[in-house]
């Protein structure tokens, strides 16, 4: 019984995301979690975040969207915890001859705020990144990519500059029969 309701469900899956990747009045949905690596002066931070996202295609291979990125950091003793809304521009710049690997840029800009449990701070700054998309079916993939963002801390006037790898999935879905 197990059995067949789990085919059901993948065959029910499949046949909704029957149209897809990178044509124009696509969409994709996902999200990514990242690993990176942060200096604030001589202490060293290190970070996990999950970012849910989604975008539009305007034009072949042209995508814009928002994500939404959050985060919880403890460090030496001390909890932070960031929410930052991400508009994001990415194009796809080249795909393998079966179409399976799809490189990408992607820019954004963000807005949020971070809380230090005494007090708050409202963040702004801006990213890009590389990466690759790899499609195990025609249009869910595994997204990786490597990237650089600079936060600006508008309260204590710091600002961050952080390297970092991220990781993730995609959904591709909804083309335009047109």
């Amino acid at each position: 019984m197990k059995k067949n309701l789990f085919l059901t469900s993948f065959v029910l899956l499949a046949a909704v995301f029957a149209f897809g990747q990178t044509e124009k009045h696509s969409f994709m949905v996902g999200g990514t979690g990242t690993y990176s690596s942060t200096m604030e002066g001589s202490i060293h931070n290190t970070v996990i975040d999950f970012s849910p996202r989604i975008g539009y295609f305007a034009l072949n291979n042209l995508a814009v969207g928002i994500n939404l990125a959050l985060n919880k950091t403890v460090d030496d003793g001390n909890s932070f915890s960031t929410t930052l809304y991400c508009p994001f521009v990415r194009y796809y710049f080249l795909s393998s001859a079966n179409n399976n690997i799809k490189l990408f840029g992607n820019a954004n800009a963000f807005l949020g705020k971070e809380d230090e449990g005494v007090g708050s701070s409202n963040l702004t700054g801006f990213g890009a990144a590389l990466g690759a998309n790899y499609f195990f079916t025609k249009n869910v993939c595994f997204e990786t990519s490597f990237g650089y963002s600079s936060t600006h801390a508008q309260i204590e006037s710091v600002k961050d500059n952080t390297f970092g790898f991220n990781f993730g999935f995609q959904i591709f879905l909804f083309k335009d029969k047109k």
